[in-house]
């Protein structure tokens, strides 16, 4: 499902592997364009009761990721950051 995801910018999210469960030869931006993707690539793989969780897990991840790449953080930030942990803790 992910090689459906077509690719966005100039190098913002690049094409994916063709076996992404593999794992294999993947850099940092690998990573990060897999979090952002995986909400749709997941959408509906699980029965709805499960679905809803996956998909609020996958939504906090990224949330808690687009904070972590904040270069300046103000107290504001820092508290919901600070929120957002708790809350991704707790799901876990």
């Amino acid at each position: 499902r992910f090689q459906q995801i077509p690719t966005f910018g100039n190098g913002v999210i690049r094409m994916f592997a063709n076996n992404m469960s593999e794992m294999k030869r993947l850099v940092a931006r690998d990573f990060e364009d897999i979090l952002q993707c995986a909400i749709p690539v997941f959408e509906g793989l699980f029965p709805a009761s499960h679905d809803m969780v996956v998909q609020s897990l996958l939504f906090r991840f990224a949330q808690w990721h687009a904070l972590t790449k904040l270069r300046i953080h103000s107290e504001s930030t820092l508290s919901f950051f600070e929120d957002m942990f708790k809350k991704l803790s707790r799901q876990l």
